[in-house]
């Protein structure tokens, strides 16, 4: 495959009780692109859903942004952006839960 785009990608993915749809849809992506950053920023629905979204990206080696509360969309992939740029990603792909690619 021919790398198109120079550098690194982070991908950034704002959660909001879609732990499920994480699992089947990030999943297959962050695997299929072992050198990107994803980051997921879980905006807080219950202490269940955060604890699978937690324990998901431990099992995959994603990084997490835990904001005590709904930030909303917008601040939610501001605060993914910050972390994807901050751990070396040069590009960023925003994403909703459901996305596929």
């Amino acid at each position: 495959m021919v790398d198109l785009i120079p550098g690194s990608v982070g991908v950034v993915v704002v959660n909001y009780g879609s732990s499920a749809l994480l699992a089947a849809n990030l999943v297959p992506l962050g695997r299929s692109m072992p050198e990107a950053r994803v980051v997921v920023v879980d905006n807080l629905t219950s202490a269940e859903e955060r604890s699978a979204v937690i324990a998901l990206a431990e099992a995959e080696g994603w990084s997490v942004e835990l904001p005590d509360s709904n930030t909303g969309f917008g601040v939610g992939v501001n605060l993914g952006a910050v972390r994807a740029l901050g751990d070396g990603a040069d590009w960023l792909l925003i994403l909703n839960p459901d996305a596929t690619i």
